[in-house]
């Protein structure tokens, strides 16, 4: 299932910003940095220095000692926060699907991504799995059949991901569903009707985009993982990120105006962040301590995209740590490992 965003089909090539200043060039890089498609770049949380990484990829995906999990074409790959240290681990097939991150396991040891069956770069994938990936060797260590969209639960036990009949779970009973399944055991257990979901950190919850019926989406809602107290938390798009104490869920919402948003499992209260745009959402990231957030907006009357950084409480503007040139997108911004700059991809539409 693709979220209900204006899709971005058009060609990628390699293009060189005017913020490329700086060099994260290793040895180790060459595979990578070689590589057509979209690029990787950093930028000090308080926008100086801007640099690029010298590193083809997208999908970016913070785990822990630094490393950062992305795509590569149809590879899984890993490096350092610094650009340094690139490997490429596994085929992780993602035909024309709009990028999703990797997710890493909570002890660091295993990745768990999407790969898709007999995938086109122009049209949707025929099958998909969950596949799980030794961090280290890149050897495949399980997968989950009929199933996208990993998210790890807090003690590692447990995934939770998109399932459902159209990813050819012939016992599914909706075409998309919320499901949870442990690596190790086979069967799964459905939580709900949705995709998208994301665990958090308390493992009290589960987010997840809602979809009704056939193309009827319902927006924002949380469910507790033995799928009871399911509530609607607004009208949203399929972008989403839990604080990293798990009691705060950022979103692209409500509509009209559309805007950066929070929401507390604490209170119930959802406070706006910033401004965004439903056009092109590329990513939120939450900064390690949990307070600054990290999100990409569309200009429309430049068709160009902004990288916004704010506080995620509490007093401060939102400030634009980039700005593109037209017909460039950026995606999956994340936070280094000490807070101080924010990585992510840029690619220019043809």
């Amino acid at each position: 299932m693709k979220a209900p965003l204006i899709k971005c089909t058009s060609a990628l090539v390699v293009v060189g910003m005017t913020i490329m200043t700086g060099s994260g060039s290793h040895a180790d890089d060459h595979v990578a940095a070689l590589s057509a498609g979209p690029h990787i770049y950093s930028v000090s949380a308080d926008g100086s220095e801007p640099r690029s990484l010298n590193v083809a990829g997208i999908g970016l995906a913070r785990g822990p000692d630094r490393r950062i999990a992305f795509l590569q074409s149809n590879r899984l790959a890993v490096m350092s926060d610094d650009g340094s240290g690139v490997r490429l681990l596994a085929r992780a097939e993602q035909g024309s699907e709009d990028p999703r991150a990797p997710a890493w396991s909570p002890d660091g040891h295993l990745i768990a991504v999407g790969n898709g069956r007999s995938c086109d770069p122009y049209a949707d994938c025929l099958g998909w799995s969950v596949r799980l990936i030794d961090a280290t060797t890149g050897n495949l260590r399980g997968a989950i059949p009929s199933a996208k969209e990993p998210s790890w639960s807090p003690d590692g036990r447990e995934i939770a991901f998109e399932g459902g009949a159209a990813l050819g779970d012939h016992h599914a009973k909706a075409p998309f569903s919320v499901s949870v399944a442990r690596p190790s055991v086979k069967g799964r257990r459905t939580l709900a009707r949705g995709g998208f979901p994301l665990w958090s950190a308390t493992g009290k919850w589960i987010a997840f985009y809602s979809i009704t019926g056939q193309d009827l989406f319902d927006g924002l809602h949380v469910v507790r993982p033995n799928g009871r107290g399911e509530r609607r938390i607004a009208n949203s798009e399929a972008v989403l990120a839990w604080s990293p104490d798990g009691k705060r869920l950022a979103f692209i919402g409500p509509f009209g105006p559309t805007k950066i948003s929070v929401y507390s499992t604490i209170t119930a209260q959802i406070r706006r962040v910033g401004p965004s745009d439903l056009s092109h959402v590329g990513g939120i990231a939450w900064s390690p301590d949990g307070s600054k957030l990290a999100w990409v907006s569309y200009d429309y009357p430049r068709d160009a995209d902004r990288l916004f950084i704010a506080p995620s409480s509490g007093p401060g503007k939102p400030r634009v740590l980039v700005r593109t040139r037209a017909r460039e997108r950026i995606w999956t911004p994340v936070f280094s490992a000490d807070g101080k700059r924010v990585l992510y991809s840029l690619w220019h539409l043809r």
